[in-house]
């Protein structure tokens, strides 16, 4: 009986003698994993794409507030930096919001007079240096108006 656990296989080629490479994941720091060609001997480094969802590279101006609150939208602003159907990349001056919390979001999909409002639950942070945050927000509230919205944009 073979008790060994399969790993997710990736393949790509050496940039040095261009042999393909067969990739088994087995610890992946921020999806970036450390390779050595068994043909040349070369080293390199080889990008695991995780996300599920498509994403398109998106535009500056969004709002967002934590839930519940008492004020509609909080004082805090970011630039929208890519949006996919499952969510959003934010980055702000502002400190950004806590991990896990619920944020109500708003922004405007280009060519489009329509607000959309949603809400979203902060999935990771990051720091870029002391004044500049980037965040991940999965939408957890999306009516299908916004759905649809985000989809025909998507696919545009």
């Amino acid at each position: 009986m073979n008790d060994t656990i399969p790993y997710p296989e990736y393949h790509s080629k050496c940039p040095s003698c261009g042999s393909e490479v067969i990739i088994r994941e087995r610890h992946a720091k921020n999806g970036t994993i450390a390779v050595k060609c068994e043909e040349c001997g070369a080293r390199f480094s080889f990008s695991i794409d995780r996300r599920f969802c498509e994403r398109k590279r998106s535009f500056p101006g969004v709002q967002f507030a934590v839930v519940p609150s008492r004020q509609e939208i909080r004082p805090f602003q970011g630039e929208l930096l890519n949006i996919s159907s499952g969510g959003i990349r934010v980055r702000t001056k502002e400190a950004p919001p806590k991990m896990g919390e619920s944020l109500s979001v708003r922004f405007r999909l280009p060519l489009s007079d329509e607000l959309q409002k949603i809400v979203g639950k902060v999935v990771w942070i990051e720091t870029l240096h002391a004044s500049l945050h980037e965040f991940g927000v999965r939408f957890i509230e999306l009516d299908e108006i916004a759905r649809h919205a985000i989809q025909i944009y998507l696919e545009d």
